[in-house]
């Protein structure tokens, strides 16, 4: 079967394959781009293109040709304004490798038989034997950031030939490579197409590159008018010199003298506010001293441990809520722009309403339970929540699209695959940003109605003129907010090892 596109035509079509498997055949094409301002933008016109089943044909020129634009139509990932093309199944190697970063180097180069629906150990079986052949033995469990830029492009090559397509669409593939990496890469993929061989298209720069790789050298030139004269092509192997990266060591968690740095200046703060309260002040009645604070921690331990139980149970519920509500609602915005246009502002203008106005019907609503605690919770920290995963969704890279779409992918394995994955850090981001007010919500909610709870005993002790016993809330509130902050950043160091920074702090 070949995927085959016509003018006009909103998705390829299946027809025979020209010229038998692997034949590649374009026909008076054209094609421009439509940005959003201006009119069309031409890339190619008038492009026939014929290459035999496992030619290597180089396509060469200056940028703005449409040799990218060549392969998205070879692929099927766009459908030409005039013309016809016809391929048999193409997979497409983008400039940059695109390994997926929370999979190993193995189930990178497994990708494509994933989508295809095959299980994970078969996949996985099926890709480690030529882990050897390609020179990636011991990598296979190593993450693409733990590999050196020629060896990501290997595996970034294993996940192209293991696809299955006939037809493999390469775009400057070694671009972003040293120029030593760059030619040892170069005579290791003329090797390995002697011994996978498909039909190759090869969009290069580089005319020794194209005089190597390739049986037959096509120059493009504006709008993309293609004339093309023989080459012969060199089989030839090089050793590997390449080298990993050394595998990413352990994050480093705040050293000895920031942590002494901490607690001096903790301390520092302390003594001021101590010496404030004993040289005058406004009061135990309004500011008690830390030591009359730590004497509430201490006297009424069992009263504030009671209470915490409770909000520490409202506050981890709601921020559990406020994710799962926030990520739900930043996916169906992503997929949805006509409910991103009509709900958007509707979601930014409810954060303007006060809590104290929405406390008091919740609470009518709900009841005086768990219920109208966790709505308020929710209301206060989805949005931070909704708003940097929607950003990253936003921001997820269209030629990662591209490649799950041309080995084979769904909306929904594209989603699955990529999206979420690269939503997941910031999701928790907005979490740790919600925890803070989290807390403040917790206090709102139990403050409208409740009998028990750190923001009831605030309320009860400032009644009573306990304002020490109420400080003491406030302390314990503050060290379970920052408690909650840094188990997030340690649940992303975790789950999320890949979006961790170089310096070990979360993104």
């Amino acid at each position: 079967m070949t995927t085959r596109s016509d003018a006009g035509a909103q998705t390829p079509t299946a027809t025979g394959a020209p010229g038998g498997p692997g034949a590649v055949r374009l026909d008076g094409v054209a094609f421009a781009h439509r940005p959003r301002r201006g009119g069309p933008v031409p890339a190619v016109d008038g492009l026939s293109l014929h290459a035999a089943p496992g030619e290597v044909v180089a396509l060469v020129g200056p940028s703005g040709c449409g040799k990218t634009t060549l392969l998205e139509l070879v692929c099927g990932l766009v459908a030409p304004d005039a013309g016809t093309v016809a391929a048999d199944p193409a997979v497409l190697m983008p400039q940059r490798d695109q390994l997926l970063p929370w999979l190993t180097a193995l189930d990178n180069a497994a990708l494509g038989p994933r989508l295809a629906g095959v299980g994970r150990d078969a996949a996985r079986t099926a890709a480690r034997p030529l882990f050897e052949r390609f020179g990636l033995a011991g990598f296979e469990q190593a993450r693409p950031d733990e590999l050196s830029g020629g060896m990501r492009q290997r595996v970034a090559f294993l996940r192209t030939l293991l696809a299955g397509r006939p037809v493999l669409c390469l775009d400057e593939p070694f671009a972003a490579l040293d120029a030593l990496t760059r030619e040892e890469l170069r005579a290791w993929l003329a090797g390995a197409l002697a011994t996978e061989p498909r039909t190759v298209l090869l969009v290069t720069h580089d005319v020794e590159e194209a005089a190597v790789l390739a049986d037959r050298v096509l120059v493009l030139s504006p709008p993309a008018r293609a004339r093309g004269r023989r080459g012969r092509g060199r089989r030839a192997t090089a050793p590997d010199r390449h080298r990993p990266r050394g595998a990413r060591g352990p994050l480093r968690r705040p050293g000895g003298a920031a942590l002494m740095l901490a607690a001096l200046l903790v301390l520092a703060f302390l003594g001021v506010w101590q010496a404030y309260t004993s040289i005058g002040g406004p009061g135990e009645l309004i500011l008690p001293s830390p030591l009359q604070i730590g004497e509430a921690l201490i006297d009424d331990r069992d009263l504030l441990w009671d209470d915490f139980l409770v909000t520490a149970t409202e506050v981890g519920l709601g921020v559990l809520c406020a994710l799962v509500v926030g990520f739900v609602a930043a996916v169906a915005l992503h997929r949805s722009p006509l409910l991103r246009r009509a709900t958007y502002p509707l979601l930014v203008g409810s954060q303007a309403v006060p809590i104290v106005v929405l406390a008091p019907l919740l609470v009518f609503w709900l009841g005086f339970g768990l219920g109208p605690k966790l709505a308020i919770i929710t209301i206060i920290c989805f949005f931070p929540v909704a708003v940097t995963t929607l950003d990253a969704l936003d921001r997820t890279d269209p030629d990662r699209r591209k490649l799950l779409r041309t080995l084979g992918a769904s909306p929904r394995q594209v989603f699955w695959w990529a999206e979420a994955p690269a939503a997941a850090p910031a999701a928790l981001s907005g979490a740790r940003i919600a925890v803070a007010i989290a807390v403040i919500g917790a206090v709102l909610a139990e403050d409208s109605g409740s009998n028990s709870g750190l923001g009831h005993l605030l309320k009860q002790s400032n009644g009573q003129l306990e304002t020490a016993r109420a400080w003491a809330a406030v302390v314990v509130l503050a060290a379970f907010a920052v408690t909650l902050f840094y188990a997030l950043v340690l649940a992303e160091r975790r789950l999320l090892p890949w979006a961790a920074r170089p310096g070990g702090s979360p993104r």
